[in-house]
Parts: structure tokens; C-alpha cells; sequence
């Protein structure tokens, strides 16, 4: 087959899209499966690419690489390049082409919280997105919770979503050299549902108790309304312990990371998909987080309850989802029961997820 892709993300400076876009190119590169396949790359400028160029050729198709060059250039430019289909792996397509058109949607956050985003920037994505899920022969997502977004908000055909999570290609070290100061590191770009600012002044004073401790934030400042991160560390006086890195390459990222004694995470709550990103205090508030809610979390009462034992704790978490499938979990019973999720972050990075199921 003959594959033409949206590779805009792949110009200048690679983020998350970008990152995604490329982890799949040097999949597609090794993997048998694809290796009688041509993908063919298109892009508004050049690409720094290593891939074998008879495989992945690139197209050069000249424009702004925004709504323009997607609709109009874009359709124009592969009209005669006979494409059996079309991927597009950032939320949007050429709506116009005739190929078959495979999108992925990664988060509906512009359609569930229009207030996050420019009412210009909101509109477009909205009905972008929504005519390009209309148009796809499939769509590709990247969690249940986002499928079920998707069938909700955009009445997308369930039949023609396919959930892929993200994957990791491998895993990247970093030497530590001598002894390693105490370090926050968080990641990702800057939204107002991210709280960044707060983060900033939440860690003040940390930083006055304890003078060696820094602060190393990661992401481009996409805040709206804008949210001055500058004007902040100043007005804290943590010039010299906050530093703010609006890109880095893979390997400084790796450099961070392993320099890290700690991460600042959004609420896990977010991050296991139990409700948008940006809603947790809601979801606390409106009580969809205990007993009466839509997700009882710790109904043993957590560590609060019974302390730290390395080892044991994870054993009490398996213990107390078991007692509750079973329906034995006494006064803490949560009714119905069926399915349980336990969550267990340890020392050394180590991260554990695990669904139990009653049959």
C-alpha cells in the first residue's frame, strides 16, 4: 500500500505529536508488517529524518502548515500521487482527498472545555475534528476513556474506533555522576488546567527551608488566558531555583529525568482516566470519588489508615479489592462491586496497575 502522512509535526521542534508521529516511523521502519508498505511523508517544510528515503520519501508541500495548507494545499499537492490512504495523527484531515482517511484523536478536551481555548482556536478544532471523524474509515485513540468521548460528544461510530495506547520503544538512562541535589521535575506543556503557576508557589517554601532544592519545569507555555511563568518565579524570588525549559531534546529530557529526586504529576484521579484532565477538585467535590459517587477510591481509607509497610501495602490493596469483588468487605462494602483497580507507586520508580474483575 501506498501511505501518505501528515508528517507537519515532524518540521522545527518535535513535542508530543511530533514525539508520537516519529515513535511509529521507526516502528513502521523494522516491523515485517510494514515493510512492503510506502509511506509517503508531507510536511510544509523540511525534516530531520534518518528513515530510508525509497520507503519514506518526503513531499515538500510549501504554506503556513496550518488550516490552509491542510485543506486546500494538501489535497491539491496528492490528487495525482495515487495514496490507498491517508493518515492523519493529530486530530484533523484533509477532508477533500479521496483516499481512505485514518485520524487519530488523541483527548476531546477542546469539545468538553471550550472555555480552555481562543473561542476562534475552540471553534476550528470542534468542527475540524468532528468533520474529520465523520469523514475517517477509522479512528484511532488512545484510551477507553477517550473512545467513550468520542461516541458521546461526537457520535463517532464505536464500530470504527480502535484504542492504541502509546508504547515505549525502549528504555533511557542517564549517569549520575556524585551526589544528586534535591530536584522537582515536571513535564509537559503549560495549559491553565495544569496549574503550573500554583506549582511554582506551592514549591516557594520548599525552596527558603531548604535552599539546594530546584525546581526544572518542561513545556511550552500554550496557557489560556496566558499565564506569565516569569513574572511568577520572579515575584517568588526563585530565579535562581526555578528553571524553565520551553524545549529539550530526548537526551537532555533523559538528563533530567534521571537528575530528578522527585515529579510533580497531575492528580492520578486525571491520569487513570476517571475524569477529565483539569476536573479533579470537581470530581472531589461533587463527591464522584467515594461511597454514593461514580468511583469509591481507598475504601480501606488508603495509607492515611494503616501506615507504609513496604511490600505489605500492596498485598493490603490486593486483599481489600478481592474482599470487595467478593462482596466480605463488611461496613467499607461498596454495592455492586464488579471491577477494581489497584494503583501502587514504589521506590525506585517502580509503578504497578492491575483490574480485578468479578466474573
Amino acid at each position: 500500500m501506498r501511505i501518505g502522512i501528515d508528517a507537519r509535526e515532524l518540521c522545527g521542534h518535535s513535542t508530543g505529536v511530533g514525539r508520537y508521529l516519529a515513535g511509529l516511523l521507526r516502528q513502521w521502519a523494522v516491523d515485517d508488517r510494514a515493510r512492503y508498505h510506502e509511506f509517503v511523508l508531507y510536511a510544509a517544510g523540511p525534516i530531520a529524518s534518518s528513515l530510508d528515503s525509497r520507503r519514506f520519501p518526503t513531499r515538500t508541500i510549501p504554506g503556513g502548515a496550518g488550516t490552509w495548507w491542510e485543506q486546500v494545499e494538501v489535497p491539491r499537492a496528492v490528487a495525482s500521487d495515487h495514496l490507498d490512504i491517508w493518515f492523519a495523527p493529530a486530530y484533523s484531515a484533509p477532508l477533500r482527498i479521496k483516499a481512505p482517511i485514518v485520524v487519530a484523536i488523541h483527548d476531546l478536551s477542546f469539545v468538553a472545555h471550550p472555555e480552555w481555548f481562543r473561542l476562534r482556536e475552540g471553534a476550528r478544532r470542534r468542527w475540524l475534528t468532528r468533520q474529520s471523524a465523520s469523514h475517517a474509515a477509522a479512528v484511532i485513540t488512545i484510551s477507553e476513556f477517550s473512545k467513550r468521548e468520542l461516541i458521546d460528544r461526537l457520535d463517532v461510530d464505536a464500530s470504527k474506533i480502535h484504542v492504541v495506547p502509546p508504547g515505549v520503544e525502549g528504555v533511557v538512562t542517564a549517569r549520575r555522576s556524585g551526589p544528586v541535589p534535591p530536584r522537582v521535575l515536571f513535564v509537559g506543556s503549560i495549559f491553565n488546567r495544569r496549574h503550573v503557576p500554583d506549582l511554582i508557589r506551592a514549591f516557594a517554601p520548599i525552596a527558603r527551608a531548604h535552599p539546594g532544592t530546584s525546581l526544572d519545569i518542561v513545556g511550552d507555555n500554550r496557557s489560556y488566558p496566558h499565564q506569565d511563568l516569569q513574572q511568577t518565579i520572579a515575584a517568588e524570588q526563585l530565579q535562581a531555583q526555578v528553571r524553565w525549559h520551553r524545549y529539550v531534546t530526548d537526551a537532555e529530557l533523559a538528563e533530567l529525568y534521571a537528575r530528578a529526586r522527585t515529579f510533580a504529576f497531575l492528580s492520578e484521579y486525571e491520569g487513570l482516566g476517571l475524569t477529565p484532565e483539569g476536573t479533579a477538585e470537581k470530581f472531589i467535590l461533587d463527591g464522584d470519588n467515594t461511597y454514593g459517587g461514580r468511583v469509591v477510591t481507598n475504601p480501606s481509607g488508603g495509607l492515611l489508615s494503616k501506615g507504609h509497610p513496604l511490600g505489605a501495602t500492596g498485598l493490603a490493596q490486593c486483599t481489600e479489592l478481592v474482599w470487595q469483588l467478593r462482596g466480605t468487605a463488611d461496613k467499607r462494602q461498596v454495592e455492586g462491586a464488579r471491577v477494581a483497580l489497584q494503583h501502587n507507586l514504589g521506590l525506585g520508580g517502580a509503578c504497578v496497575v492491575t483490574l480485578y474483575q468479578r466474573q
